[in-house]
């Protein structure tokens, strides 16, 4: 719902009553969240990192920048929050810094220490001081994320007391919720889209909730030039963070398996599949393989890895 569809199907879903709403503003093309940002009027905007998402289709983490700070295109005043020590958002209107490396910028989180359960941090900006906050999920990606809501709500007003009671709500039923049981198979369901920063994340918090876990990547589009270079990259990383089997699938499965290879995982390991059109083959090499570990599954909207968790549905014996 970020599109020029969706965006506005959740403006008109909203109650009369709604005093916050919070939309997504999506894209893939300059021009496109300008003309969001211009029909929302935003209060508030966040620009939560600069990737590689879409690199293929405007050209640079530059063009991705200017495309993104459209969205100051509809605001009157209000703020801008954005990574603080990204240079190419130096100068979005409106800014407010936030950052975990900078305890002079705007907005300060600080992780102190991570445990099996969740991580603990102090945060810090003119009008709020939270001193040992707990957040009941781990993963890296998870703080930079509590980050920006924790300056959000700290410029919006809240207390430090309305804070803690929204952050007890928090576990790590965050990860479960999107964990499916089919059959013999434990599916952590992440099939709606991809991008290198999307799949490291996702590997690095199931290296920390789960002991064993293999995954199916399938393409990660709109990358352009980069496209090899950044499948071997989340080949390399799935075996850093102790992937048990890599089921590549797609255009790219190659890419994906020689950084898997470089990552240190053996050839037994890793499986490959480039017949987008044959989702029954990577199927096909989960059945004779799985070993009751959790399976990640996760491509580009397009590549439609969803189809390898219909046809294992379609087994409900699991065998």
């Amino acid at each position: 719902f970020n599109n020029a569809l969706g965006v506005f199907h959740t403006v008109l879903s909203a109650p009369q009553d709604t005093e916050i709403l919070i939309c997504e503003l999506g894209m893939n093309h300059a021009g496109e969240i300008s003309k969001l940002s211009k029909a929302l009027t935003p209060d508030i905007a966040v620009i939560t990192n600069i990737g590689s998402a879409h690199i293929g289709m405007l050209g640079s983490r530059e063009k991705i920048a200017n495309a993104k700070l459209e969205i100051c295109d509809g605001m009157n005043g209000g703020a801008v929050f954005v990574d603080a020590d990204e240079p190419l958002l130096k100068n979005a209107k409106g800014k407010r810094g936030v950052s975990r490396t900078d305890i002079t910028a705007d907005y300060y989180l600080k992780a102190k220490k991570g445990e099996s359960c969740g991580s603990t941090f102090d945060f810090i900006s003119d009008n709020l001081k939270i001193r040992d906050g707990f957040i009941g999920i781990c993963g890296d990606h998870y703080l930079s994320c509590l980050m920006f809501a924790l300056s959000v709500s700290s410029y919006a007003g809240l207390s430090e007391k309305e804070i803690k009671s929204g952050l007890e709500l928090i576990t790590s039923d965050v990860l479960r919720q999107r964990i499916i049981k089919i059959g013999k198979y434990n599916i952590y369901d992440d099939t709606y889209s991809s991008s290198p920063e999307a799949v490291i994340a996702a590997l690095r918090a199931l290296s920390l909730h789960s002991s064993r876990f293999s995954c199916v990547l399938g393409d990660m589009l709109e990358l352009g030039e980069e496209a090899q270079i950044f499948h071997e990259l989340i080949g390399r990383e799935a075996a850093r963070q102790g992937c048990v089997r890599l089921y590549a699938f797609g255009r790219y499965c190659n890419a994906v398996a020689d950084g898997a290879s470089q990552g240190g995982m053996s050839d037994s390991q890793i499986y490959t599949n480039g017949d987008i059109l044959a989702p029954q083959i990577t199927v096909d090499q989960i059945k004779s393989s799985y070993g009751e570990e959790l399976l990640l599954i996760k491509g580009s909207h397009a590549i439609h890895t969803e189809r390898i968790i219909a046809l294992l549905s379609q087994d409900d014996s699991g065998k």
